[in-house]
């Protein structure tokens, strides 16, 4: 009787929980569908021959986004709606 227990954050507070979903799938409860998604056919994340530097390494310019980074995917169906002047999956 009279101990004082401090809480201050409980043992798993810095931990992370999730989920892993079958390849195909994202989403918190793995019901989106992927689109395709590979390396920017124009050269870079802005279109502009954007080359990142990735931990003091200059030259990689893959950047594994959906649709490429030319479109927006829907997630219903898995599917891209390509930007104007793009075409593919």
């Amino acid at each position: 009787v009279g101990v004082t227990v401090a809480y201050n954050t409980a043992w798993d507070a810095t931990k992370m929980y999730g989920c892993k979903c079958e390849a195909g799938f994202r989403g918190p409860d793995c019901s989106l569908v992927e689109c395709p998604s590979g390396s920017d056919p124009q050269g870079g994340p802005d279109g502009s021959g954007y080359t990142p530097v990735v931990g003091g390494v200059t030259g990689t310019t893959v950047e594994y986004r959906d649709c490429s980074g030319r479109g927006l995917c829907n997630y219903a169906t898995g599917l891209c709606s390509c930007f104007k002047g793009a075409y593919g999956e």
